[in-house]
C-alpha cells in the first residue's frame, strides 16, 4: 500500500510549527533583549512550593506595586498625609527583600529608598518623579535579570513527581517514561501501516490509543473544570483516538492519518502550554 505524501507530511506539522515558534521566539527575544536565564537563588525556595506555600516574597511583590501606586493616587488628591503611610510601607517592603533573598541584595539601594520617602514627605512633585523614576530603575533592573526565570521556575509543573499506571505493562511509571513508550507505539502503528504490516500496525495503535487515554488522567490534577478538561483532551480527543483503532482495522489510510492529525493537535496544545517551559526549567535546574 502507497501512503499519499500529504497525508505523512501532515502527520506532525502541528508540532513541528510549535517547536520552531517556540524557538524562534526564544531566539528573537534573545536578541532584541540579551535575555539570559539563570536558576533563582535557592533562599528564594523557601517561599514556593513545594518547599513551602508562604506566599510571603511574592505578597511583598504585590505590596511593594500597590503601595507606589497609592501614593501618586494620594499626591494627585493632596492627601499628603495618607500617602506618606503607603510610601513608608513601600519603603519597608522594598528594604525587605535582602532579608528573603541576600543574593540580591546589590539590587536594593536604601539611599534611594530614603530619598522616595523624604521626597514624599517634603511633597516637591519634582523631587518625587526623580527619585521615583530612580528607585524604579533599580526594581527594573531586578525584574530584567530575574522575574522570567521565577516564574518558569516555580510555576511550571514538574513532571518528574508524576507517576502514571500503564495500561499495556499495568505497571507504574513515570510521566517521561509513559510519553516515551506512547512515542514508540505511535512510530511503531505508523511503520506497519507504511510497510502493510497491520498486524504491527493494529498492536501498535491500540498501545498507543490506551496509553493516550491514560496520560489524559494526569490532566485533572490541575485543570480541575470539566471546561479545561473538555478543552485540553475531550470528548473529541477520545473520538479522534478511537477512530485510530477503527480506521487501522479498516486499513483506510486517509482516514487515519486524517484522525492522527487531529490527534497530534491536541498533543501539540499540551506540549506549547507545558513541554517547552518545562524543557528550560530543566535547564535552570542543572
Amino acid at each position: 500500500m502507497v501512503m499519499k505524501k500529504k497525508s505523512r507530511v501532515g502527520l506532525f506539522m502541528a508540532l513541528i510549527f510549535a517547536f520552531f515558534s517556540s524557538l524562534w521566539f526564544i531566539a528573537g527575544y534573545s536578541d532584541d533583549k540579551n535575555l539570559k536565564l539563570n536558576r533563582p537563588p535557592k533562599s528564594l525556595d523557601k517561599f514556593y512550593p513545594p518547599v513551602s506555600k508562604d506566599k510571603k516574597f511574592l505578597q511583598t511583590m504585590h505590596n511593594m506595586s500597590l503601595s507606589f501606586k497609592a501614593t501618586f493616587l494620594y499626591l494627585q488628591r493632596g492627601d499628603k498625609s495618607k500617602a506618606k503611610r503607603w510610601a513608608e510601607n513601600l519603603v519597608k517592603s522594598y528594604l525587605s527583600i535582602p532579608d528573603m533573598v541576600p543574593e540580591w541584595k546589590n539590587y536594593i539601594k536604601r539611599e534611594l529608598a530614603e530619598n522616595f520617602l523624604k521626597a514624599v514627605e517634603i511633597g516637591d512633585m519634582n523631587m518625587i518623579r526623580k527619585s521615583a523614576d530612580d528607585l524604579g530603575r533599580t526594581c527594573g533592573s531586578c525584574h530584567q535579570d530575574n522575574e522570567l526565570a521565577v516564574k518558569i521556575f516555580y510555576y511550571t509543573p514538574n513532571w518528574d513527581d508524576i507517576e502514571v499506571e500503564d495500561p499495556i505493562s499495568l505497571k507504574k511509571v513515570g510521566a517521561h517514561k509513559l510519553m516515551k513508550d506512547m512515542n514508540d507505539s505511535l512510530q511503531f502503528a505508523i511503520i506497519g501501516f507504511q510497510d502493510g504490516d497491520f498486524s504491527l500496525a493494529e498492536k501498535s495503535v491500540k498501545e498507543f490509543v490506551a496509553r493516550a487515554k491514560a496520560i489524559k488522567e494526569t490532566c485533572s490534577s490541575c485543570h480541575t473544570s470539566q471546561e479545561s478538561i473538555e478543552a485540553l483532551a475531550g470528548k473529541s480527543f477520545i473520538t479522534s483516538l478511537d477512530s485510530l483503532t477503527k480506521f487501522v482495522k479498516e486499513r483506510k489510510a486517509d482516514e487515519f492519518f486524517k484522525s492522527l492529525d487531529k490527534v497530534s493537535y491536541y498533543c501539540s496544545a499540551c506540549h506549547t502550554t507545558h513541554l517547552f517551559l518545562w524543557e528550560i526549567k530543566e535547564s535552570l535546574a542543572e
